[in-house]
């Protein structure tokens, strides 16, 4: 263990003169008007004065090795400092106890020299002096997330890191800022005078700051080579070097914004936060109520100005929000009617910004707005002073139904309401399924309320309220939840049922959602009992698609054909689903054998003829030869492979990195596939080696960059030469239990992201179809080549 530190902090320090303001203004407050939450300093009013949120870490050099093998180790205490009103005293109160923070990661038997403390991206990070390792502080564990190279970056030895600081949303990372110099004055090199610049995902550039240290130096009448400024030149009071804890250290949450790119922090474009990443808003229906949201959720007054037309510049990333229009009431964006998350069809160039009042709220506000939904669902359970009927009425059945009433106006402030308080007259009358008439008065009372207890016997009948009604945020929550019911049928006939609902509410999300999930777990369906009922017009769907899972295209094609031979379908209907049968990816032989092996064939034979010339052109004929013939678009479905989960494009791989010895291991696995579907390259091999990596320690091993926010992931690494005609764009699904294929990640680069099991991780995009085992333990990596051509994209 390693041994206790001294104590040379009093545990309640008294008030401290000390002057630190601008214009009347503590410099500290000016702090928390940070655009992006995640660079506020955590702050409270009191009686005192604002109180932060502040810790200290200690380089306790030589000293920092302990007494097991191979063990560094650092303090971090934690505590509070209050700034008086007046910006002129400080008081410093520290938690009792301290963390210690171990590492096994040391350059020349030292390590952990922590010699800063910071704040970045809504997370505490410090660095070691010795070994260059930035560490982000988690709780009790300092997880290595960035290693920095001394000098350019080409340098074999760790950066001697001495000061963190951070501006326009990248940490900047500095050393001594003098060279290095013999006893006797004579230069080394420059190395400590170079700064690091980390982005928020790991990324590192390296500048040089010689001329900038030496113009600091100079203006300290210091000449190079020589120490760096005076310390008395650096000697702010003690009590600043203290390093505030940012408001967010706990991680912004979905529905958060900030603003971008302005010239000060009451103006720029609009940037909203869902499910791990930042994104923009759309500008169509943007107006000054929906900026008026955004301002007051940042603390201004209102809105002067809603802009559009990336007015602040076009941002990056995805667009979250297409055609809001907020009532005024809501206190964030997400509360707000829109399309819905990441449904949209614009471009960066209609990014949405706003003009926010100078003005902050001032006022001291008695917030008990949380009592306000169980008193309105009381106005409602009451059935007084009601100025609306409704009458329920089961479809069908003119005997059954109840009766309730209703506050038009209580009623009128929700849209989702609308169809009920938009009603002429005094009346309304609601037609619902027999089966949905027990939860009619729960839907109702969700209208006064906004809050509902959904269960996965429930779902069903509000989804087809909501649809029906236009509660169309009720409805999109619903969508979501059919996603936890669809796997767990094994027969497959609740994903069919749901996909002919969906087809029937004109439900397009929950549509998307039963398609891919059969795409993805075809082959199963394949071999259900609801196979031969599938509707021709879903099997069309299903053949479609690229990412339709399947042993092999011929394998799909044989399932086709079974399913004809129970089903019956017409002679069109038939034809219509062999064009989508991507026949260049069957071989020769195959082919040649489908005469024989097809009961279609004989029905179909012109059609079968012309698809296996069209196939047989694909395998004989060179790549340069086919991108000259103008008939042939090398880009088109047909020559894309799907999915394919037989040994010749994919291998398995566990999640388990403990061995039965007790001791982790990293799970790996050697296979090889052709280069090509064509048959010109079936004798030519790659060799691919696939990896589950659990920790930032392992990519290293396996010479694979990543940061503490990717792991684990799936590696991928190709050790072969391949033809520079042909690109790659593999697949990794994620296996849950054995049973289904939960989601479909990509290989970017060597990188697939697994995503978390639950949905619980909000620094993790979430599976899109839950797994209830909660983590993801079976991998599968699929191979996807094609011939590169002037349209295709490839990562």
């Amino acid at each position: 263990m390693p041994v206790q530190p001294s104590n040379h902090l009093e545990w309640n320090e008294s008030m401290h003169s000390l002057r630190i303001s601008v214009g009347g203004l503590p410099v500290l407050a000016s702090m928390t008007k940070a655009a992006d939450p995640r660079f506020r300093p955590r702050w409270k009013r009191t009686p005192g004065g604002t109180r932060y949120r502040i810790a200290v870490i200690a380089d306790l050099d030589t000293e920092s090795r302990a007494r097991e093998e191979n063990t560094w180790f650092s303090y971090l205490k934690k505590g509070h400092l209050t700034l008086s009103d007046s910006g002129d005293k400080v008081a410093v109160e520290w938690d009792k106890g301290h963390e210690v923070l171990e590492s096994h990661l040391a350059e020349k038997g030292r390590g952990m020299e922590l010699s800063e403390l910071i704040v970045f991206n809504g997370r505490l990070y410090s660095v070691d002096d010795r070994t260059g390792v930035i560490y982000q502080i988690d709780g009790t564990k300092a997880v290595p997330w960035v290693i920095l190279s001394d000098g350019d970056g080409t340098v074999g030895k760790g950066f001697k890191a001495e000061w963190l600081a951070v501006k326009d949303e990248h940490l900047y990372v500095g050393g001594l800022g003098k060279e290095w110099t013999t006893s006797t004055g004579e230069v080394v090199n420059e190395n400590p005078e170079w700064v690091k610049v980390v982005g928020c995902r790991g990324s590192v550039d390296h500048e040089n700051w010689v001329s900038s240290y030496n113009a600091l130096r100079a203006a300290a009448g210091i000449q190079p080579p020589g120490r760096g400024p005076p310390r008395r030149a650096m000697a702010l009071p003690p009590l600043l070097w203290m390093w505030l804890l940012v408001a967010g250290t706990q991680g912004v949450k979905d529905g958060d914004v900030r603003l971008a790119d302005g010239d000060s922090t009451n103006e720029g474009r609009v940037e909203i936060f869902y499910r791990g990443q930042w994104g923009t808003v759309c500008d169509n229906l943007w107006d000054l109520t929906d900026a008026s949201v955004v301002c007051r959720a940042l603390g201004f007054e209102n809105a002067t100005q809603a802009l559009g037309r990336a007015a602040f510049g076009p941002g990056a990333g995805p667009i979250m929000l297409d055609e809001v229009e907020c009532t005024g009431t809501e206190s964030s964006l997400a509360e707000c009617k829109s399309l819905g998350w990441l449904r949209s069809n614009c471009r960066h160039n209609q990014d949405a910004g706003v003009i926010c009042t100078n003005e902050t709220r001032g006022a001291h506000t008695l917030d008990l707005s949380d009592e306000l939904p169980a008193a309105l669902e009381w106005i409602f359970d009451s059935q007084r002073g009601c100025d609306l009927s409704i009458r329920v009425r089961v479809k069908d059945d003119e005997e059954e139904g109840l009766d309730v009433c209703g506050h038009r106006l209580i009623l009128s402030t929700n849209p989702e309401a609308e169809a009920l308080w938009k009603e002429p007259g005094p009346t309304v009358t609601m037609e619902v399924d027999a089966e949905c008439l027990p939860v009619v008065r729960d839907f109702i009372r969700y209208f006064y309320s906004r809050r509902l207890d959904v269960s996965l016997t429930s779902v069903k009948c509000f989804h087809k309220l909501a649809s029906a009604y236009g509660a169309w945020r009720l409805q999109s929550f619903c969508a979501s939840l059919f996603a936890i019911l669809l796997p767990e049928d094994a027969s497959f006939q609740t994903p069919l049922d749901l996909y002919a609902y969906a087809l029937a509410t004109r439900d397009p999300m929950l549509e998307e959602l039963c398609v891919r999930f059969l795409a993805w777990n075809f082959e199963a369906l394949t071999q259900a009992e609801a196979w031969p009922s599938i509707p021709t017009a879903l099997l069309q769907v299903l053949l479609s698609r690229s990412d339709l899972a399947v042993r092999s295209e011929l394998a799909l094609l044989m399932a086709v054909d079974a399913w004809s031979q129970e089903k019956q379908p017409s002679h069109g209907e038939v034809e219509g689903l062999l064009d989508e049968i991507r026949f260049p990816m069957m071989l020769p032989e195959t082919l040649f054998e489908l005469q024989f092996n097809l009961s279609l064939y004989r029905g179909h034979e012109a059609l079968f003829q012309k698809k296996t010339l069209q196939a047989l052109e694909f395998h004989t004929v060179p790549f340069r030869l086919l991108a000259q013939y103008r008939g042939l678009n090398l880009s088109d479905d047909a020559y894309q492979p799907r999915l394919y989960t037989s040994p010749t494009w994919s291998a398995n791989i566990s999640g388990d990195s403990q061995a039965s010895s007790g001791y982790p291991y990293i799970p790996n696995w050697s296979f090889q596939t052709p280069q090509h579907p064509s048959f010109l390259f079936q004798n030519k091999l790659v060799s691919w080696s696939l990896l589950y990596l659990p920790t930032v320690q392992s990519c290293w091993d396996y010479q694979f960059s990543c940061t503490a926010d990717e792991v684990p992931l799936l590696g991928l690494s190709k050790s072969t030469y391949s033809d520079p005609t042909i690109g790659y764009q593999s697949k990794a699904l994620m296996l849950c239990e054995g049973r289904f294929v939960a989601d479909v990640t990509d290989f970017l680069g060597q990188k697939a992201s697994i995503p978390d099991a639950l949905g619980t991780n909000s620094s993790r995009s979430a599976s899109l179809f839950p797994c209830p085992e909660g983590s993801f333990t079976s991998f599968q990596a699929v191979i996807r080549p094609f011939y590169l051509t002037n349209s295709s994209d490839v990562n």
